[in-house]
């Protein structure tokens, strides 16, 4: 594992949340000079850091540390029914899978058409 993926996803949740470090190392109780450590990669954080650093940007460990390559949120921040969807499509099969985010996707670009009309 390399130690500067970590802080390159704090930083990309970071611009993706539109905070930065000094509100972070604030909500987290965490030295500025500490968290820089993070984030080039000088110094790793101990689990509980870890763990707070994730449940803050509604993310997983496994993101952070480069074990999943999308953005992952918590299981606890999905509503009923996103894990529905999560759930439905984790039974499918591959080609069920992209019939289904083809399906989403056209939702979504009809959705936005509508938008726009207004």
């Amino acid at each position: 594992m390399k130690t500067i993926l970590l802080g390159e996803r704090i930083a990309y949740l970071m611009e993706l949340q539109g905070t930065n470090q000094k509100q972070v190392c604030k909500a987290l109780h965490i030295q500025p000079s500490t968290f820089s450590c993070y984030l080039s990669g000088k110094r790793q954080p101990s689990y509980d850091i870890l763990i707070q650093i994730a449940a803050y940007f509604g993310t997983s460990c496994d993101y952070l540390l480069g074990y999943s390559p999308t953005v992952t949120p918590s299981p606890q921040q999905l509503s009923d029914k996103e894990s529905a969807l999560v759930d439905t499509y984790r039974v499918l099969d591959e080609e069920g899978r992209e019939i289904m985010l083809e399906e989403v996707r056209l939702v979504c670009k009809h959705y936005k058409k509508d938008r726009s009309d207004t």
